[in-house]
């Protein structure tokens, strides 16, 4: 590896638009390739350009194609039977 400079998950958080959360889940995904300095528990992560290149090329939609919406399940309110055994709302 040459010496290019790494980022931090603050600066590639900024460059992608995104929260540092957000850069930690694609990380921990497997999605984004990083650096990991130690293994402690206040280690340091980083980024390398590259890394952070082949992650948007990985990501990269064809022109006019619509995203990928992922649509979560509905909640459905609990039944009628359940409801009965739970135990009154205080002030009820």
């Amino acid at each position: 590896m040459t010496q290019e400079a790494l980022l931090k998950v603050a600066e590639v958080a900024a460059i992608l638009a995104v929260s540092e959360a957000q850069v930690y889940l694609l990380i921990q995904g497997g999605r984004l390739g990083c650096h990991r300095i130690t293994r402690r528990r206040n280690g340091c992560i980083r980024v390398s350009r590259a890394q952070l290149a082949a992650f948007l090329e990985a990501t990269e939609a064809p022109a006019g194609e619509k995203p990928e919406r992922k649509r979560l399940p509905r909640r459905r309110p609990y039944s009628r039977e359940v409801m009965e055994h739970l135990p009154p709302p205080p002030g009820a």
